[in-house]
């Protein structure tokens, strides 16, 4: 879920539908005690710096200490402070932002890993103003995004910067959690659910040039039977939506029917704590698109006697 400022704010929007539904006291985030992220480079574990606010780095002893960087990248970096804010007509790639502000090594090599993910997609092709907007507020504003996250860090007091939260949360027995409550709320809210229901077909009384916004009305054709309705909130997949609004408006059909999807499977390995060779210091690392290589567990939430790792796999 991303918020309307663009922040990457995951971890608020469960926490809202989670208390919402009296789920808050289930909801947890990663162990404290392993703060320790890690990025393969060149075959090798490397701390992640610290300093990251927004995806930023703002830590210059951190950047210049580590290895995820030559220095001719932590240069190239340094120019973020000099480079006037530019103006771009229209979108851009979250890529070329990236790599226009801090250079190619910095995206490849600390930013990238860390929005694959989240979008488990291609920063080249992934639209700035839908992923990461801010970005670009910060340099139209700062003139550098470095300048940026200081500035807005420093006006924090303390207190959690947009998009430095962890995003991770969970309620205690799984995300099935949520469904479960979310269907008992609705339930007792007289809302009628039509589970196992599909839709084949949705018609508008308009003509086809203004179906989207005439606002007479909606038909649904069910695979059981038709629905009348004022309003339609498509939640499904890109492809799905395109498929049923091929009849209203075949642009808007095409346009979400070409959106490409990214698929991943999350496989959970459960170890006896003490069958480990050594204590796990962090909570996992993440692999650039320019590594070949596969990903390894992460450690996920267990109880005291067991360790579960959780590895995400395209």
């Amino acid at each position: 879920m991303e918020e309307p400022d663009g922040g990457r704010q995951v971890a608020r929007y469960k926490g809202r539908i989670g208390t919402n539904l009296g789920l808050g006291d289930r909801l947890y985030g990663t162990n404290p005690k392993q703060k320790n992220t890690y990025v393969l480079h060149h075959n090798k574990l490397e701390p992640l710096p610290d300093g990251l606010a927004m995806m930023i780095p703002t830590n210059v002893q951190a950047i210049l200490k580590s290895n995820l960087v030559s220095w001719f990248g932590k240069a190239r970096m340094g120019l973020d402070f000099l480079q006037p804010g530019k103006a771009v007509n229209g979108d851009e790639s979250l890529g070329t932002f990236v790599s226009r502000r801090l250079g190619r090594e910095a995206y490849e090599n600390l930013i990238e890993p860390l929005m694959s993910g989240i979008y488990a997609g291609d920063g080249d092709l992934l639209s700035l103003a839908s992923t990461f907007p801010y970005l670009r507020d910060l340099e139209l504003k700062y003139g550098s995004l470095a300048c940026g996250a200081l500035q807005l860090r420093k006006q924090s007091n303390g207190k959690a910067v947009q998009g430095s939260r962890s995003a991770f949360l969970t309620p205690t027995t799984g995300l099935a959690e949520i469904v479960e409550a979310l269907i008992k709320y609705l339930e007792s809210s007289n809302v009628d659910l039509r589970l196992n229901t599909s839709v084949t077909f949705i018609h508008s009384p308009a003509p086809d040039a203004h179906a989207l916004s005439s606002g007479e009305g909606w038909s649904l054709t069910l695979n059981t039977d038709t629905l009348q309705a004022d309003a339609i909130i498509l939640a499904t997949p890109a492809y799905v939506s395109g498929k049923l609004l091929a009849s209203l408006d075949l642009g808007l059909a095409s346009d979400l029917q070409s959106i490409p999807y990214a698929s991943t499977a999350t496989v959970s390995l459960a170890y006896r704590a003490n069958d480990l060779s050594r204590p796990l210091d962090g909570y996992g690392y993440v692999i650039p698109r320019r590594e070949d290589a596969a990903p390894w567990p992460a450690p996920g939430p267990r109880p005291s006697s067991r360790t579960v790792l959780r590895k995400a796999m395209p």
